[in-house]
């Protein structure tokens, strides 16, 4: 199962080359429509606990992705390899590609950025930093 500090390190990663950049996104397994991302400048990578949010210009929804207990992330330095068998996203820029494979979400993010978080969503999935540990014993 991905954890919270291997989320955040794709998360600058992806930033680091992603953002500013139009992207070439696709659905390859056809269960998310990458189609109104396709082609977009994309502004920005964000990690929120386990959850990945990848932010586009334009005004379009943010990009929710999870990848619970089995999904990975790969890295591609050739944009132009084929994805592999049960990709849920891709995204490439002419020099660089990143997929995710198989997260159980991939979905259009239509809350504010405000609103990610909830009193239910607990503190590890609000937090942008690691929790402090708490000392026993006094």
């Amino acid at each position: 199962m991905p954890e919270g500090h291997l989320i955040h390190r794709h998360a600058r990663e992806q930033h680091a080359a992603l953002a500013g950049h139009v992207v070439r996104a696709a659905g390859p397994q056809g269960r998310f429509d990458a189609r109104p991302y396709d082609g977009r400048a994309l502004a920005g990578v964000e990690a929120v606990g386990k959850h990945l949010l990848y932010h586009f210009e334009d005004g379009l929804p943010a990009i929710h992705v999870h990848l619970g207990m089995r999904g990975i992330f790969l890295r591609y330095d050739d944009p132009a390899a084929e994805p592999r068998r049960g990709t849920r996203l891709r995204l490439a820029t002419g020099r660089w590609r990143t997929t995710s494979s198989p997260p159980p979400g991939a979905s259009p993010s239509a809350r504010p950025a405000s609103a990610r978080c909830s009193p239910r969503s607990g503190p590890t999935r609000c937090a942008r930093t690691r929790p402090r540990p708490r000392r026993c014993g006094g």
